[in-house]
């Protein structure tokens, strides 16, 4: 159930998730990522309409740690960053990190490997049950996502939600 996901040639890197419901230990989990003690992101799927924003997103962590364009201190936040169509880091981190009160998680860690252990030490942390990732959709608020991307009813009879969305996140530099 977990996914790996290479992000591109330049960079080298991978993404590797994994999506969870029932997850009873988010609040410590959240220590842990903030005490640096454990390299992962911890994404709230409430807004994450499907994978490929996710992988959009990471492609474009990746990449702002290569070229030393970060906007934030750690890839880990720098996900999360490019997660949003705005340009505030807090309101990145608000909207589309995991919450202590939050009951689904996705855990997404950044890794130089096709396998990682790293990874798979850190799901083995989540008190949790792993579910497919196809399940995104289900879990994710897409009432709440359309409003926080400003997509329209009329936007999404000729696109889909995922795709504006991910036009939306790679397009705030350019705004």
């Amino acid at each position: 159930m977990a996914f790996t996901a290479s992000l591109d040639v330049v960079t080298g890197k991978f993404l590797h998730g994994k999506l969870f419901e029932n997850v009873q230990n988010v609040a410590e989990l959240r220590k842990e990522v903030i005490s640096g003690r454990c390299n992962a992101a911890l994404v709230s799927p409430n807004m994450v309409v499907g994978s490929r924003q996710l992988t959009a997103a990471a492609c474009k962590a990746a990449h702002c740690v290569a070229t030393n364009s970060m906007k934030t201190r750690s890839i880990n936040t720098e996900l999360l960053y490019w997660l949003s169509p705005t340009t505030s880091i807090s309101n990145s981190l608000k909207h589309f990190g995991s919450l202590d009160s939050d009951t689904a998680m996705l855990v997404a860690i950044f890794s130089d490997n096709e396998s990682s252990s790293e990874a798979e030490t850190v799901f083995q942390l989540v008190q949790g049950d792993a579910v497919p990732l196809d399940k995104l959709s289900s879990i994710a608020d897409t009432s709440a996502a359309e409003k926080h991307f400003q997509v329209s009813a009329k936007e999404t009879s000729f696109s889909s939600l995922e795709d504006s969305i991910i036009t939306r996140m790679m397009a705030k530099e350019a705004l």
